[in-house]
């Protein structure tokens, strides 16, 4: 029935050998998923559990809310068995895990810390991360649908992104079909303003540098009751921005 306290002493754990990442490094293109893992240079006697958190230096572009671990959000837990050097993540033990490089130019970090399963911190004063930079590149087109359409109006939607949060212009190039003679067939559009008003919105900021632009055009009628609409077989476009030209997307009409 007596308490009393008992106090001691110990010796730390050996320090934490020395680790390297593995999976891909250098520049990551936008909406890519590497999967990345790490492994300790030595066997460590005793079992490691860490943490792997996400850090963005976004130049000047912003951040973008989707970089994250495949499992969903910043961080993921990983252990290290003891007298093995590989980390596993997640119930499956899988050796690696994903995550998303979002849409905006910016350099991503992945920074790991490390303790015994006790609680005693092994990290590193200076930690050694993992940097993934994702580039300012050019804008990249994914998709175009049409929205709607008369017998005299076209409405289409051009989904893309541009790592630079920034739009210039899109180029619409339409394709006359067999027996049609349009009499203009390259249509550019400055989409500066709009692009600044999107991108300094507060609705952009969940969606990095994605954007969605809705585009109609109006056909005239000929003399004899035909609409132009009627002699387009496809149509192409481009986006501009000041890194350059994008990929071309098309879409058939008739």
């Amino acid at each position: 029935t007596q308490s009393f306290t008992l106090s001691g002493s110990g010796n730390p754990p050996p320090p934490l050998p020395a680790y390297n990442f593995q999976g891909p490094t250098g520049s990551q293109p936008a909406l890519a998923q590497p999967a990345i893992g790490l492994a300790l240079n030595s066997a460590y006697p005793m079992t490691i559990t860490g943490t792997l958190t996400i850090s963005i230096d976004p130049g000047a572009f912003g951040t973008d809310p989707t970089v994250q671990f495949a499992s969903g959000g910043p961080t993921v837990k990983f252990t290290i068995p003891a007298n093995t050097t590989q980390e596993l993540f997640g119930n499956n033990n899988s050796t690696q895990v994903q995550l998303q490089t979002g849409s905006v130019a910016g350099t991503i970090n992945v920074t790991p810390s490390f303790q015994t399963s006790g609680g005693f911190d092994l990290t590193p004063p200076s930690p050694a991360l993992l940097s993934m930079p994702v580039p300012a590149a050019a804008p990249q087109l994914l998709d175009i649908q049409l929205s709607s359409q008369t017998s005299n109006t076209l409405t289409l939607v051009v989904t893309g992104l541009a790592t630079t949060r920034s739009l210039d212009q899109l180029t619409f190039q339409f394709t006359a079909a067999a027996a049609y003679n349009l009499p203009a067939t390259t249509f550019p559009l400055n989409v500066q303003p709009y692009s600044l008003l999107w991108y300094n919105s507060s609705a952009s900021q969940a969606y990095g540098s994605l954007f969605a632009a809705t585009v109609s055009f109006t056909a005239q009628t000929t003399v004899s009751g035909a609409s132009a609409i009627n002699g387009i077989q496809s149509v192409a476009v481009t986006a501009t921005n000041s890194q350059g030209s994008s990929n071309a997307v098309s879409l058939a009409i008739n």
